[in-house]
C-alpha cells in the first residue's frame, strides 16, 4: 500500500475540508473542526503542505475563481459566444486563479 492509516486519514479530511472551504462559509475553525483535526495550528501547517496555500487563502482564491468564471459565462452567452471549459481553465490559468 504505501501510505499508513493516518497519513490517509489526514488525506481524506483535507480533501474534505477544501470541499467544505469551497461551498459554505463556516469558520475555518469549525470546517477544521468537522474534518477532525482539533488543533487548528495543526490543520493549518497540514493543509498548507498538501495544497500550498493557507484555509483562509484557498477559500478566498477559490471565490474569485467561481466569481470569474460566473461573469465570463454570463458575459459569453449574452452575445451568443459557445464558452468551453478549456477557455475557462485558460483565463483561470492566466489570471492566477
Amino acid at each position: 500500500m504505501g501510505v499508513s492509516f493516518v497519513s490517509y486519514l489526514n488525506d481524506f479530511r483535507l480533501n474534505v475540508a477544501a470541499r467544505l472551504l469551497s461551498s459554505n462559509d463556516e469558520s475555518i475553525l469549525s470546517v477544521a473542526e468537522n474534518c477532525g483535526f482539533f488543533n487548528l495550528s495543526y490543520f493549518n501547517r497540514m493543509f498548507k503542505k498538501k495544497y500550498g496555500v493557507t484555509p483562509g487563502r484557498y477559500r478566498e482564491t477559490r471565490i474569485r475563481r467561481e466569481k470569474l468564471i460566473s461573469e465570463y459565462t454570463l458575459q459569453n452567452i449574452r452575445e451568443g459566444r459557445t464558452v468551453t471549459l478549456d477557455t475557462i481553465n485558460t483565463i483561470c490559468r492566466l489570471t492566477g486563479l
